[in-house]
């Protein structure tokens, strides 16, 4: 298990429970969280995982990388079942917790040979940290990989790669729509890039729109996604505002070919600092069902206007602006 925070609270305490019984059962449990992402959280839950047997690690921890944090979410179950998505391991990531009324995520659980793709990505950090070697065949049976099912496909980055992946398939996604792209993810402090990606498809006649949380968790952000939205609005993009609680999902959806799900959001970090990853499906079922959470989700929405740009007031416009100067540490 793989997590940028791992809390301490009535969740986790479940986890652990169900942890502790399968180590006590022979189970091998390794965890594996953001040295940062976990700072100001108690450790007790993971104290107690560890005491019953469990390896419990952290992640980017040297200095001179404190900027660079391991933002995905992973769990691998027998090399057979992955879960990832948006979840951490707290309670507010189930119901709000105590500082929100709901909240919204999106998460993935599957099986077949993209399994193996999560699986090696906990491998290489685990590797990183432990310099324990999981490249084995216990670990990585052949005859596990299976056939079939639907195509996905995993594209991954951190700041230490050659390509970035997971940004460039999401900005050649969003170039490469014929009729509509949606976009949802809790913030919006974006790269150049991603901005015209978002205005020259919406130019071109494509139906692009962009959903954020209205219900900030991190002020900051989201007042300097306000200096973003003018581009937006000026090229035809639909800008929404969920007030049903807490959003925190990470979806694409697109022409009704393909979706994408995964830990990367629209901001700075996750672009180009963080190590992140997105799960690609190819299936137009799946992406019809995202489509329509999508739609759900709509109803609980406003949408920016251009009034509502221009009521913002001299002083609000230059905190926002300043909001944006620190956008490579949001």
């Amino acid at each position: 298990m793989q997590y940028f925070l791992w809390g301490n609270d009535e969740f986790t305490d479940r986890i652990s429970d169900i942890l502790i019984e399968r180590i006590q059962a022979g189970v091998e449990v390794r965890i594996l969280n953001d040295f940062f992402g976990c700072l100001m959280y108690s450790k007790k839950c993971l104290k107690r995982v560890r005491a019953a047997g469990g390896v419990v690690l952290s992640d980017v921890k040297a200095l001179n990388k404190i900027n660079y944090r391991n933002h995905r979410k992973i769990t691998v179950i027998d090399g057979l079942i992955a879960y990832t998505g948006g979840y951490n391991l707290a309670q507010e990531y189930i119901d709000g917790g105590h500082r929100y009324h709901a909240w919204r995520d999106t998460g993935l659980r599957f099986m077949g040979p993209a399994v193996v793709v999560l699986q090696d990505l906990f491998a290489q950090r685990w590797f990183e940290v432990d310099h324990q070697s999981l490249w084995i065949p216990r670990y990585f049976p052949l005859d596990r990989l299976g056939e079939g099912g639907t195509f996905v496909q995993v594209a991954y980055q951190g700041v230490d790669d050659v390509w970035h992946a997971s940004t460039d398939a999401y900005e050649l996604a969003l170039s490469r729509a014929n009729d509509y792209v949606w976009v949802q993810s809790p913030y919006y402090v974006p790269t150049d890039n991603l901005v015209a990606c978002l205005t020259n498809s919406a130019s071109a006649g494509v139906d692009v729109r962009l959903m954020i949380t209205g219900i900030p968790d991190k002020k900051i952000a989201w007042d300097a996604a306000f200096t973003y939205f003018q581009p937006l609005l000026d090229a035809g993009v639909k800008i929404y505002l969920y007030e049903g609680g807490f959003l925190h999902s990470k979806m694409l959806v697109v022409d009704d070919v393909c979706a994408s799900v995964g830990t990367m959001n629209l901001d700075v970090r996750s672009l180009a600092l963080h190590k992140e990853f997105m799960v690609w499906l190819y299936d137009k079922q799946l992406t019809q069902e995202c489509k329509q959470m999508y739609l759900d989700d709509l109803e609980y929405c406003r949408m920016v206007t251009q009034d509502e740009l221009d009521a913002i007031g001299p002083l609000k416009r230059f905190r926002n602006s300043a909001f944006r100067l620190l956008s490579r540490l949001l």
